[in-house]
C-alpha cells in the first residue's frame, strides 16, 4: 500500500508491548501514567484510520468502487457505510477479535495484529493497575497520585503534610513496592492468556 499516512505514535515500546516481561510493561505504565490514557486513545485512533485506509485503499485499488447492493429496505449511504466499518474496526480491536473482518483486506495483517494486541493487553493492565491503587487507603492513593500522577517531588509533598522529607520516601518506597509485587503478579497472569 503507497498510503501517504505516517504513524507518530507507535514507536517499538509500544508495538513490542506484550512481548515485554511484566516488570517492564508495569515501569512504562507507570512512567507515562499520567499520559498513559491519552497515549492509549491515540493509538487506538490511529490504529483504527490506518486499518480503516487501508481496507479503504485496497477495495478501491480493487476495482470496487464503493457501491454496494442494498438488501435490506431503505437506502445506505457512503457516510453510513464507512461509519460502520470504523465502528466495526474499534468493536475488533477492543475484543481483540483476529479471528472475524478485521484483519481482510490489510496489507500488513501481522504488524496489525501486534498492535491490536498491545493495546488489548495495555487496557487490561491499566484496569488491573487502577484496581489496585484503588485498593490503597485514601493517604496512600493521595500520596502516590501525588507523585506520579502530578509529578510532585517527596520536598514538595513533606512541606504540604508538615512532615519529614525522609518519611515521605520511606512511605513511598513502600507504597510502590507493595504495588510493583502485587502488579508483576497480576499482570503475569493476565498475559498468559497470550
Amino acid at each position: 500500500m503507497n498510503s501517504k499516512r505516517t504513524e507518530y505514535g507507535w514507536d517499538k515500546r509500544y508495538t513490542e508491548y506484550c512481548f515485554k516481561t511484566p516488570k517492564e510493561r508495569m515501569r512504562l505504565i507507570l512512567t507515562d501514567f499520567k499520559w498513559f490514557e491519552l497515549k492509549w486513545t491515540a493509538l487506538f485512533n490511529e490504529l483504527v484510520c490506518s486499518i480503516y485506509e487501508q481496507k479503504e485503499y485496497n477495495r478501491r485499488s480493487g476495482g470496487d468502487l464503493g457501491v454496494r447492493v442494498q438488501t435490506s429496505v431503505g437506502k445506505g449511504s457512503p457516510t453510513e457505510n464507512k461509519a460502520i466499518c470504523l465502528m466495526e474496526i474499534e468493536a475488533g480491536i477492543l475484543n481483540c477479535d483476529l479471528w472475524g473482518d478485521l484483519l481482510n483486506g490489510v496489507d500488513y495483517p501481522n504488524e496489525i495484529s501486534k498492535k491490536v494486541y498491545a493495546l488489548y493487553f495495555m487496557k487490561k493492565e491499566v484496569d488491573v493497575i487502577l484496581q489496585r491503587l484503588g485498593m490503597l487507603s485514601e493517604s496512600d492513593r493521595n500520596l502516590f497520585m501525588d507523585c506520579v500522577y502530578y509529578g510532585k517531588t517527596t520536598e514538595e509533598i513533606a512541606k504540604k503534610q508538615f512532615v519529614e522529607k525522609e518519611s515521605v520516601a520511606k512511605r513511598l518506597w513502600r507504597i510502590k513496592k507493595c504495588l510493583r509485587d502485587t502488579l508483576i503478579i497480576d499482570l503475569s497472569r493476565e498475559v498468559e492468556v497470550f
